[in-house]
């Protein structure tokens, strides 16, 4: 792919971002796209057998199965009925948990972190691992506990949240999801269940917000299956008249460049 297809291939995709051309959104209209409490809210009231849904466990069931298929080690068999869900839920000396996920019975546990754009807090993820590693004082045992770390693009916790030896994916650790993969694909499969037509209807709605989202994470994939080179996308920068927004863009395949690298 040439320098000028690759920018027209871009500038072409980045004209489409636009909520002006979309069909109507209550979501975005509210203005929650960047509101994580939001988010967290929605999710929980899907995941909630007592949410306001009415479809008892069924979307709960679709997440942590998405989860199983994904990390075949994780155990989520005694979260597949008779649980809690509350969102900002407070433990003292733990912090306050996006989404909280316990069982009635057993010593079972989930908390999901909701990361969109907002930044890493000082040993946040550290005390959420904490806590799943404590002793329950009901059940006298360790507790039996999943962390979860949602971000747009399935990005890792910092080590000013979480130490480095503190392995990622990994059920002694924790686990990264992303709104780009597995919320969408969770949504997708919330589709096969018989659902009121209401209901269906604010689902859709909060995928094409999902989808509006992680936009440019899919259009970054799109690109880099060109297998494109980073010195392409830099002189495309110099050489070439851009808008703010392709110039951003630009700048963030760039930055996805300097990631890789640094991994490797």
């Amino acid at each position: 792919m040439t320098n000028d297809e690759l920018f027209n291939l871009i500038s072409n995709e980045l004209k489409t971002k636009d909520w002006k051309k979309q069909p109507f959104n209550v979501f975005n209209a509210c203005g929650i796209e960047n509101q994580e409490t939001a988010h967290s809210a929605f999710i929980a009231n899907l995941l909630n057998p007592e949410g306001t849904h009415g479809c008892g466990n069924l979307f709960l069931i679709k997440f942590l199965d998405i989860l199983k298929e994904k990390y075949q080690e994780i155990e989520i068999d005694k979260l597949l009925n008779d649980v809690w869900v509350e969102t900002e839920h407070n433990e003292d000396g733990y912090g306050r948990f996006d989404i909280w996920i316990k069982s009635k019975k057993e010593n079972a546990y989930m908390i999901i972190e909701n990361k969109i754009y907002a930044g890493d807090v000082k040993n946040q993820i550290f005390r959420y691992h904490s806590f799943l590693n404590g002793i329950s004082i009901k059940h006298n045992a360790k507790r039996n506990g999943i962390l979860i770390y949602l971000t747009i693009n399935k990005k890792a916790a910092s080590e000013l949240s979480i130490p480095k030896d503190i392995k990622m994916n990994d059920s002694s650790g924790y686990y990264c999801i992303s709104y780009f993969d597995t919320i969408k694909k969770w949504l997708t499969s919330c589709f096969e269940i018989k659902l009121d037509i209401r209901l269906m209807y604010w689902i859709q709605q909060y995928y094409e917000l999902i989808d509006f989202m992680t936009f440019d994470y899919t259009l970054k994939n799109e690109i880099f299956s060109h297998n494109i080179k980073k010195g392409q996308i830099e002189n495309i920068l110099q050489v070439t008249e851009t808008t703010p927004q392709e110039k951003r863009f630009l700048k963030y395949l760039i930055y996805s460049f300097e990631r890789i690298e640094k991994k490797n």
